[in-house]
């Protein structure tokens, strides 16, 4: 069960929002949460401020996606409301992909987010300006050597085994005035350990790091590069001599001139066909050799194994004239000839050439040491998994008021708790509560059923739509003595009923397919410039002037639901 309480990124869980404000459910069957509650996000922001002015760097480690984005959130509305100037960097491999992603996904996230999304990168209320985004520890370090001061850093991984976390954790831990803030360790990993206070004194553990090839290790690695090179340059050697051996004699090119009539010219080319037919109707299957003919202008490369047409590589030596007949001049394609043509080639040129960041200008190796620590830096342990404690999941389940609940998670002390309150809430309305051990069955009784004949007049006066893998229809019938449900006597006629979810963004597909323009502004989609479509708690909602525009478009949304 999701927190009720309203964050940055996720909307509070709400009994009303499920469709479980006025209908109790049958059977609930939940855990009994957790112990601590939910820490607060002034805890995280106290907790970094304070580090910062101690001038200390603050290591957190996170998962690379999830609650990793409400962390950012709250960092960077921060940095932005206090105008700090230390860096505030994400680091890890997938980290920009991470943002991507979540930058395309806003209509499922908080209300907040989506009123404030627009059509422009710079008004996704996700482009998080403050932070900088580092796939690499290497990248990081540099950010930080620039600055010359503390910094935050949100590294994976959240386990602290491995990962950019583990090298700024060795490097940082043994500061009195850093501060490492775990947000809820997975259980036996080194983050764990450390909230616990066992890995605090003489920590042993593994830094891996990257180290540059040197003495006989680097003679090693430049003979194995050169010979795999030799090696390669003689094997694409011998398959050149191997093309070159193709034999020049079994194609014949007739040449023709341009001044000699069409009909010559295919008389020419049926002739020496002919007269390969006649000098292959001699020869025995397999022994006679493949002929191909020629026309003027396709000469045959050196290094070819087959007749082919010219590719680009060869067009400026064998193009003469464009398709209109007009002599084409390269000269005036130089580029020398234009200085600012010429300036921008060279610059493009040399911006090829220059090594990026990932390229290593020596061969490297991994190296592993193992490195004994004692952790100095201050432990900050903070709750932010985004799941409701003890105290939430009680709430909710006393506003659903199920008929059987069944806890099913939690320690012994919790679940007993949480079934005794429950017990006490909800004694007026005759709910069990079940707290079965690991491995036991528990048999629940959801009420009483009836099972009905449908009458062949119901059945077929029905109107059946396929969703998925079910069929679905709407009936209005009435149970007669023989247990049969049979057309009811006087029905009303029912609106029509909208099932399914349709995002925006397949709205707006389905609206391009219909040649109808629209744009995302603001949390909704506005097409013809006038006409909106947004987001409603009972879903797409429709407004603007009726017109022939508002219709057509009303039309490519229901298209969208099945109608049933």
């Amino acid at each position: 069960i999701s927190t009720i309480k309203k964050e940055m990124i996720l909307s509070g869980c709400s009994m009303m929002d499920l469709g479980l404000g006025s209908v109790r459910p049958g059977l609930v069957i939940t855990s009994a949460g957790s112990s601590l509650g939910a820490s607060s996000p002034s805890a995280l922001r106290d907790a970094v401020l304070q580090t910062l002015r101690n001038d200390g760097n603050v290591l957190i480690p996170v998962d690379p996606s999830g609650r990793v984005l409400e962390i950012l959130m709250i960092l960077n509305a921060m940095w932005e409301e206090k105008r700090l100037m230390y860096p505030l960097l994400f680091v890890g491999p997938v980290v920009k992909a991470t943002l991507e992603f979540a930058r395309c996904q806003l209509e499922w996230m908080n209300e907040d987010l989506v009123k404030g999304l627009g059509h422009q990168q710079v008004d996704n209320p996700l482009a998080l300006k403050r932070v900088t985004l580092c796939s690499t520890e290497k990248e990081a370090v540099r950010i930080m050597q620039q600055n010359r001061g503390p910094a935050v850093v949100l590294a994976v991984s959240d386990t602290l085994e491995d990962g950019p976390s583990r090298n700024f954790f060795a490097r940082w831990a043994g500061n009195r005035r850093n501060t490492v803030i775990v947000l809820d360790p997975k259980q036996g990993s080194l983050a764990e350990r450390i909230v616990q206070g066992t890995g605090r004194s003489k920590l042993k553990m593994t830094v891996s790091s990257r180290v540059p090839l040197q003495g006989e290790e680097l003679k090693e690695y430049m003979e194995n590069k050169a010979t795999e090179k030799s090696e390669k340059d003689a094997v694409e050697e011998m398959a050149e001599r191997d093309r070159a051996k193709v034999k020049r004699d079994n194609v014949k090119v007739i040449e023709t001139k341009r001044d000699r009539e069409p009909s010559s010219v295919a008389a020419a080319a049926v002739a020496a066909i002919n007269a390969d037919a006649m000098e292959e109707d001699g020869a025995e299957d397999g022994d006679g050799d493949d002929t191909e003919c020629l026309i003027e202008g396709f000469e045959l490369d050196e290094a070819a194994a087959f007749p082919m047409f010219p590719d680009e590589d060869d067009i400026e030596r064998t193009l003469r004239t464009d398709e209109y007949g007009d002599i084409v001049d390269l000269s005036k394609l130089d580029p020398s000839s234009d200085p600012a043509l010429s300036q921008a080639l060279a610059s493009e040129a040399a911006a090829e050439r220059a090594p990026s960041d990932d390229e290593e200008d020596v061969p490297t190796k991994i190296e592993r040491k193992e490195v004994s620590l004692q952790v100095q830096a201050h432990i900050e342990y903070l709750h932010f998994d985004g799941r409701s404690d003890s105290q939430s999941v009680q709430t909710m389940l006393t506003q659903m008021a199920p008929r059987s609940c069944v806890v099913v998670r939690g320690s012994q002390d919790m679940k007993a708790k949480l079934a005794a309150t429950l017990v006490k809430d909800l004694e007026g309305l005759k709910s069990n509560v079940f707290v079965p051990d690991d491995e036991e069955t528990v048999a629940v009784d959801l009420g009483s059923a009836r099972s009905v004949i449908i009458s062949d007049d119901l059945y077929q006066s029905m109107v059946m739509h396929t969703i998925g893998d079910v069929e679905m229809g709407w009936i209005d019938a009435e149970l007669a003595l023989d247990n049969q449900l049979v057309p009811a006597r006087s029905s009303q006629k029912q609106g029509g009923i909208f099932i399914g979810d349709v995002k925006l963004s397949q709205l707006k597909r389905a609206l391009a397919k219909a040649s109808i323009a629209s744009e995302f502004h603001a949390g909704g989609l506005y097409c013809q410039g006038d006409i909106l479509v947004k987001r409603t708690d009972r879903g797409l909602a429709i407004e603007g002037q009726l017109s022939d525009q508002y219709y057509a478009i009303r039309e490519v949304m229901y298209s969208q639901y099945h109608i049933c």
